[in-house]
């Protein structure tokens, strides 16, 4: 049986080490609504990533499902599901950032 050396497994970026990444979950909140986020490798090294975001009072609630990709990489697709994520709940403003003067 060959030897393996330790730093081997170590370095490795095989398609079967960025499989093991496929599947990774991540739990947040965006504008007080939880929203779950999964990201998805295909063979081809592309990247799905797709976030169910629930809003809304109790007995109003709602769940939407948003997929965005395929991308290179799962930060480009993050950042595209949370760009769509927030048109979505509304970009809102603070009073004292926005670019419409306020007088009251």
């Amino acid at each position: 049986m060959p030897e393996e050396k330790p730093d081997q497994r170590q370095h490795d970026t095989s398609d079967s080490s960025r499989a093991d990444a496929s599947g990774d979950t991540k739990d947040m909140k965006i504008a007080g609504c939880p929203v779950h986020v999964t990201y998805h490798a295909h063979p081809d090294g592309t990247w799905i990533v797709q976030g169910s975001v629930q809003c809304g009072a109790e007995d109003q609630r709602t769940s939407q499902i948003v997929t965005v990709g395929p991308y290179p990489d799962r930060d480009t697709g993050e950042k595209d599901l949370f760009d769509r994520i927030a048109t979505l709940l509304g970009r809102n403003e603070d009073r004292n950032t926005s670019r419409i003067k306020n007088w009251a």
